[in-house]
């Protein structure tokens, strides 16, 4: 049976929406600023630094359409994608590793 891969969750514009209004709220309420430069999520702290610049600037409006369009971000890959390319790019490594090796192995024999 096969599970669905990829939930709401997923998706790189929603996580980007919660970092844009999570990062206007701590604006808006005098908190630390977060330092988004090694967060594990690449869609969220992209809508954070939006979301700062928007509520210091005065410019936020409670929708982060606008500073998704200029972050730029459609193509990023959800973060789940990013997992999946990384573990076949190791399948793939360990492919060619095996693969080397046999090789190695019929040459010497």
């Amino acid at each position: 049976m096969q599970r669905k891969l990829l939930s709401d969750l997923d998706s790189p514009r929603i996580r980007f929406n919660w970092g844009y209004h999570d990062a206007a709220m701590d604006v808006r309420e005098g908190w630390k600023i977060r330092d988004m430069s090694a967060h594990f999520d690449r869609n969220y702290a992209a809508g954070y630094v939006e979301g700062v610049k928007d509520a210091r600037e005065g410019a936020y409006e409670g929708n982060s359409e606008r500073a998704w369009i200029r972050a730029d971000l459609g193509d990023v890959q959800s973060e789940f994608e990013h997992r999946l390319a990384l573990q076949e790019a190791k399948r793939a490594a360990r492919r060619k590793i095996r693969t080397g090796a046999a090789r190695r192995k019929v040459r010497t024999a």
